[in-house]
């Protein structure tokens, strides 16, 4: 619902993510704000985590994966991380692919996730 009314008021959305946060962006006609926030805001309050729309994220980060695959700037990242030390959560793997993202319990996990970082004090508008 929140796509269509996004679209329906002439407005437009986007998000991303990085090391250590997601963003979600969008622009609405100023009419429009409150509505597409109390849209916007259910993804936080009463998250659906159908399959459907988790294999649709799934593909999409993939895409995401796969452009930006044979840029320097991507490869020098991951050099950095491969040379980090092993202990540090920098060393690690951050990009989602449908490979590290394919799992039989993917929305178990994903419920946990919310459960555990999606909490108000984390959050900032």
């Amino acid at each position: 619902e929140y796509k269509t009314f996004l679209a329906n008021s002439g407005g437009s959305g986007s998000a991303l993510t990085d090391d250590q946060f997601a963003r979600y962006l969008f622009t609405v006609p100023p009419d429009s704000l409150d509505a597409v926030l109390d849209r916007w805001s259910q993804f936080f309050i009463a998250p659906t985590l159908n399959y459907t729309s988790i294999v649709s994220s799934i593909e999409a980060v993939n895409n995401e994966f796969l452009l930006k695959l044979q840029r320097d700037s991507r490869r020098m990242m991951v050099l950095q991380r491969y040379l980090a030390a092993e202990d540090s959560a920098y060393h690690h793997f951050n990009t989602g692919n449908t490979q590290t993202l394919s799992h039989p319990d993917i929305r178990d996990r994903l419920v946990k996730f919310y459960s555990t970082y999606y909490k108000a004090p984390e959050m900032r508008l």
